[in-house]
């Protein structure tokens, strides 16, 4: 039998899970964004940055692996809606995979493109 601390803690921990799920479900929304003229926006580079680079923590406290889960964004992003393993029933219609996956292709060339001025100097 649980002591009332216990049970505490245990719906803490709960509410915590449920914070930083709704926190990584905001992020890949926000990465979803359509593209404004050809160019990656703030809020896609943020949600990005955090996914791809910041979440490893959060991810790991929810019991995902973040290799597996990053893994699974870009392919989710690639996946033929009508056929494939993601369809709109897991959320994601083809216009959200299609947005996500220009977001992360200018997100990945903005990165080398910094990547290679640092090394230029």
């Amino acid at each position: 039998m649980q002591t009332h601390e216990q049970k505490n803690n245990a719906d803490q921990d709960a509410a915590h899970r449920r914070l930083l799920s709704a926190v990584v479900v905001l992020a890949i929304r926000d990465a979803c964004q359509h593209p404004k003229e050809k160019r990656l926006g703030d809020l896609p580079r943020s949600a990005l940055n955090f996914l791809f680079e910041d979440s490893d923590g959060y991810l790991t406290l929810l019991d995902i692996d973040p290799e597996q889960f990053r893994k699974r964004l870009v392919n989710m992003s690639y996946a033929n809606g009508a056929t494939g393993k993601y369809t709109s029933m897991s959320g994601f219609s083809s216009e959200d995979r299609r947005c996500f996956r220009i977001n992360y292709q200018m997100w990945i060339q903005t990165k080398m493109i910094n990547r290679v001025e640092v090394l230029n100097g």
